[in-house]
């Protein structure tokens, strides 16, 4: 009976012990058993009328303290995997930033001579060269709103952040980023909650969203710009979406859209969306993304409110 006991306690320590060193080494741990179905035949042996009932498997069976062991490993495991996941984006980001910031530097140093040298071409030189001159100054200012945008993703939000009227930011920055041309359907709460962060990283993060539906909408398009009052947990919050009635992104495509440098775009830089996702990030907020082909995509993004804590700059 002792040794009975014994082999019953031991066998589910030895295999804690190995998740343990699982964990420890980042392997996974095996899956969850299957539970065993069994047959309860009727009193006269009628399969017909059995049931059917289900049955821990033995090594669980007479052990709830651990399986509850076993769930709350599980529960950690996938806790530190979406940890691990949050550090390697994070290092990822910071990477791009880096990478962002030389290479708007790199941009920006040979502009201010090349637009010298333009200034002085333009009066000077023959007038079957003045079409050359145009398409340099076209390319120089391209290179310009490269630079321009390689640093602002490069850079985080800057100074102290102040309360943010988030209605008036949404109605301004809506009517001010989507042309006349597009229908536009402004859905504000009143009395929405005051957002403690950076007006202009705010601001900045919904023009994107928005030029991207402009670019995506189709004739006679439409946008539609939504502005609730939330709550993430306990905390107040605003969630905004922005949705246009454009040709939509495919189901492989759409998990990419946040990425650095992807676009579809000719002569863009890919780091529209890229730019709003960090700012939000950068103020403890969410973004997330649904589309359908031939129908549209709405992007939106939460943004906790008053007191939220201090905006990250990791």
């Amino acid at each position: 009976m002792a040794g009975h006991l014994s082999r019953q306690l031991s066998r589910p320590l030895d295999e804690l012990v190995r998740w343990t060193e699982l964990i420890g080494h980042g392997e996974p741990l095996p899956p969850p058993p299957e539970p065993t179905i069994v047959s309860r035949a009727g009193k006269n042996g009628d399969d017909a009328s059995s049931t059917m009932i289900e049955v821990t498997t033995s090594r669980v069976r007479g052990a709830p303290e651990f399986e509850t062991l076993r769930r709350s490993m599980r529960e950690m495991v996938s806790e530190l995997e979406h940890g691990r996941r949050q550090a390697v984006e994070a290092e990822r980001l910071h990477a791009f930033r880096e990478t962002a910031r030389r290479v708007a530097h790199e941009i920006k140093n040979p502009l201010t001579p090349i637009r010298f040298a333009l200034a002085r071409l333009r009066g000077h030189a023959p007038d079957a060269l003045q079409e050359d001159v145009d398409v340099i100054a076209m390319e120089s200012e391209r290179l310009d709103r490269m630079a321009k945008s390689f640093a602002e993703f490069g850079r985080l939000p800057e100074g102290p952040p102040s309360e943010v009227d988030m209605g008036e930011l949404v109605r301004y920055t809506a009517r001010s980023s989507v042309p006349p041309g597009i229908a536009l359907d402004l859905q504000i709460d009143e009395n929405l909650p005051r957002v403690y962060g950076h007006n202009g990283a705010l601001a900045g993060a919904l023009s994107n969203v928005l030029l991207n539906a402009v670019d995506a909408s189709v004739e006679n398009g439409r946008i539609t710009v939504i502005a609730r009052a939330t709550k993430m947990g306990e905390r107040d919050a605003v969630r905004i979406a922005v949705a246009d009635n454009g040709r939509g992104i495919a189901p492989e495509s759409l998990e990419k859209i946040w990425e650095p440098y992807v676009t579809n775009k000719p002569g863009g830089t890919g780091l529209g969306l890229a730019i709003a996702r960090q700012a939000i990030w950068a103020h403890d907020g969410t973004v997330n993304a649904t589309s359908t082909l031939g129908k549209g995509t709405e992007i939106q993004f939460t943004i906790p409110a008053n007191g939220a804590g201090a905006v990250r700059t990791d």
